[in-house]
């Protein structure tokens, strides 16, 4: 009897092996939230960060999925992103220049004496990382204002 148990065991777990399939780079990243599909992935990493001494949040996108933490050491949560929600972001991301985001010039300067948190926003594409000068948080660089102002909103609303 223990040896019928032990090969159907077996058999089981070998079958169950053959089934997992493992992603590669090239496979499109596909993900359904509420009936929407998000399957082009064509905007790169995007990272959100806003500190000070006493406040930390990161927003983060891989992909389709947005990942939000709210303290250093925390673990984020991560929501899959609606197809209209990236879409927007994409949308705005198109009239970013990534070559000009470091110089962008922040529109006040209160992030320097602890009055404004301190912010950056930045792009992984490619292997290259993009990062945005500082800026005070809720303030961002007109010309990454309404992408700031957008993922920010998205991030708040997921979790309602």
């Amino acid at each position: 009897m223990r040896v019928l148990v032990l090969t159907f065991s077996l058999l089981g777990f070998l079958v169950s092996c053959k089934c997992n399939k493992v992603a590669s780079k090239e496979d499109t990243v596909i993900s359904v939230t509420e009936g929407s599909l998000v399957t082009e992935t064509n905007m790169p990493n995007v990272i959100y960060l806003e500190t000070s001494r006493g406040f930390y949040k990161k927003i983060a996108i891989d992909g389709s999925r947005m990942y939000v933490a709210t303290a250093r050491e925390a673990k984020p949560v991560f929501w899959d992103l609606k197809k209209s929600d990236y879409k927007k972001l994409s949308d705005l991301y198109q009239s970013i220049d990534l070559q000009r985001l470091s110089n962008l010039k922040a529109p006040s300067d209160k992030r320097i004496s602890d009055a404004a948190t301190i912010a950056t926003l930045s792009f992984v594409k490619d292997s290259t990382t993009y990062t945005s000068s500082e800026f005070d948080g809720g303030t961002p660089p007109k010309e990454i204002e309404a992408f700031v102002n957008e993922l920010i909103s998205i991030a708040k609303n997921l979790n309602k």
